[in-house]
Formats: structure tokens, sequence, C-alpha cells
């Protein structure tokens, strides 16, 4: 607790309310989930288009590091695994006029190191309720905080957060739609070919594990629910999982159907987001895969679970 206390003493300053034209670089670090990423893309996409010319230097981590690598609208830095988040910041350190964007980054140590080899002139984010006086202490460090709504999405409560910090106002189409998310060549090709083999009729897209155990359909709830599917002669629906999990899947289903696809072996996530794009209908466990549907506005069935302690869906 000493040693929080004093490295918050050493990265508190009073905010300034003009450090969004002040600087001339905006950085967010995020290196947790795919879906916290995806969230926030609407976010990034708006703020480089009302200022093009300062840099946005998106840090994240090897988990969600090959969703956007390809983004060059944004500097993509990598954040390894053994990589220290003091050194980083130091590296990163090349301008003084920095705004630096905290979005509930979970390790709050590590992001106030962070910060403090940062040096940035200012940091703008949300304002959540906390019950640790440090926490609590930090966020008067922000410029123009908005409250975290709960009652909303946190798409939502991006928006929102754009809208004070530009005083403008941003409808929720124009939002979503400021998206321009590329999905690179040879992805593009990958589902092409794959949607070639499918017949005629609506194509819906089924996700069939998230990122826990918690969040998965078990052998034989798929085998379940594929028999409720076959007799859907005139839709197409595509299974997927996590490459691991799918080769299970596939293993245990022996038998070929004419309207059940299986994703293809080797995907990686933009393979997914591709599809998504494609489909007409998306079902999906609480993951990642939701979050993609709602930037590409499908119509989504979205599979939670009331008790976490129950090992199935």
């Amino acid at each position: 607790m000493g040693f929080k206390k004093y490295l918050l003493g050493c990265c508190l300053k009073h905010p300034d309310e003009n450090c969004l034209e002040k600087a001339s670089r905006f950085i967010i670090l995020r290196d947790d989930g795919i879906g916290d990423i995806l969230i926030m893309l609407p976010f990034l996409y708006v703020l480089k288009k009302r200022y093009p010319d300062k840099e946005i230097v998106l840090v994240v981590g090897e988990r969600n590091y090959g969703l956007v690598k390809h983004l060059t609208d944004f500097n993509v830095v990598l954040k390894r695994k053994r990589t220290h988040i003091f050194l980083l910041g130091l590296f990163l350190r090349k301008k003084s006029d920095t705004l630096f964007f905290d979005f509930f980054y979970r390790r709050w140590t590590q992001m106030l190191l962070f910060y403090f080899s940062l040096k940035p002139v200012c940091v703008m984010g949300f304002k959540k309720e906390d019950k640790r006086n440090l926490k609590s202490e930090w966020l008067k460090n922000f410029s123009s905080p908005l409250e975290l709504d709960k009652e909303v999405t946190f798409f939502e409560n991006y928006r929102r957060f754009l809208e004070k910090m530009l005083n403008t106002s941003l409808s929720k189409k124009e939002y979503l739609s400021s998206v321009s998310f590329p999905i690179p060549e040879p992805v593009q090709l990958r589902v092409e070919s794959f949607l070639k083999r499918l017949g005629d009729g609506k194509v819906i897209f089924i996700n069939l594990e998230g990122a826990d155990v918690y969040r998965k359909f078990s052998i034989a709830l798929i085998q379940k629910l594929i028999d409720r599917l076959v007799i859907f002669k005139k839709v197409n629906f595509i299974l997927s999982a996590t490459p691991n999990y799918l080769k299970k899947i596939k293993k245990s289903v022996d038998h070929e159907y004419e309207n059940i696809f299986f994703m293809y072996d080797g995907l990686e996530i933009l393979d997914v987001m591709a599809m998504v794009k494609q489909s007409d209908l998306v079902v999906s466990v609480d993951t990642s895969v939701i979050h993609m549907a709602s930037l590409y506005n499908k119509d989504t069935v979205g599979i939670y679970i009331q008790d976490r302690h129950v090992d199935k869906l």
C-alpha cells in the first residue's frame, strides 16, 4: 500500500481542460480481451476522423494483436508478456505532449507505473465508483471525466464519452458506421472460397465457445443442436469455435449434413470476423463474436448463463 500511495503521489497533477487540443499524441493501453478492443473501435475511428493529424497509439497484448496489427490508421504497439510495463512507458515517451486514456486497465499498479514512466500531459477516462481511497484520488487526476452508466452498454458509454469530450452530438448510427475495419485479402479469399460450398439460402453463423468453460457448448449439446438444425433445409448453418475445440467437435460428428458446415482448420480471429460480416444472423455465447456482430450491425442472438458454477449451457 505504501508503494502504491507513493506512486500515486508522483502521478497526480492538476487536470488540464485544454489537453485534448494541446496533445499531439493519444495513447490507449489495452492488453486485455478481444471484446474490449472491439467495443472501443468506433471510439478510435471517430477520434482519428476528428484529429487526423494526431498520432493514436494503441498498446495491445499478444492475445489481441492479431486482430488489430493491420490497422494502418493507428500505431499499434505489441506488449509482450515479458515486457515490463515501466520500460514500455519509457520506450513510448518520445513526446511530452501525450494524452493518456485510462479505460479500466485491470492491473491498477501496472497502469500507474506505465503512466509514471510515460509522463503524459494529462489523463482522460471514465469516472467509476470505487471504495478504495487511492483509486478515488486517481480519478481526481482526470480531465473532463464522464460518469460510467452501468445501465447501458459499453458501446453507448464510449459514444457518450466522445460527445462530452468533443462537445458535439453523435448519433448511434453515425458512431457505429465510423468503423472502417479492413479485412486482409488472404483472409477474405479464404472466406469467399468457403462460402462457395454453401447452398442457396440464408447464412447463420453459430459460435459455440467463449473465453472460459462456463461459456461453451458441450459435445453432447452440439449434437443435439445439429439434430434440430438439419430440418431447416433452406438455411446454411456455420458452426465455429476455437481451433482446438473445433477439431474435437469435428471428430465427434461423423456424419455430413447438407446444411451444416464447420469453419475450416487454421482459422484466426480475423477469419471469424470476416465470416460474421458475411452472415445474415449471428448466434453466439457471451464472447467477442457478439461485439463483432454489433460492429457490423447484424441481427444477433446472444446466449448467456445465469449460474457460472454450472459447467454447461
